[in-house]
């Protein structure tokens, strides 16, 4: 990834971490480039990380602990998607 990509992607985990803390009982906490989202009353707890993917031009995805994809970067319902992979 190029610099600008790592700054697109850390400002796309920035904003989704702000989205998905409006969702009720759920935390989120960026560190080292990976989004940490977790229930506040336990349970899992998903690492999602922003990065290019290859079969969509480059462009950036959101993508989950096991490397599967959420949802491109910036999509308005990358948050909902994070969250339902938690319930």
């Amino acid at each position: 990834m190029t610099a600008t990509h790592h700054q697109q992607a850390h400002q796309h985990l920035y904003v989704l971490g702000q989205q998905v803390r409006a969702y009720d009982s759920v935390a989120a906490d960026l560190r080292d480039g990976v989004l940490h989202v977790a229930l506040l009353t336990g349970g899992r707890v998903e690492q999602v990380r922003c990065a290019p993917r290859p079969d969509d031009g480059g462009r950036l995805w959101l993508w989950d602990s096991h490397r599967r994809p959420l949802a491109e970067a910036g999509h308005p319902d990358a948050a909902l998607a994070v969250v339902r992979r938690l319930r």
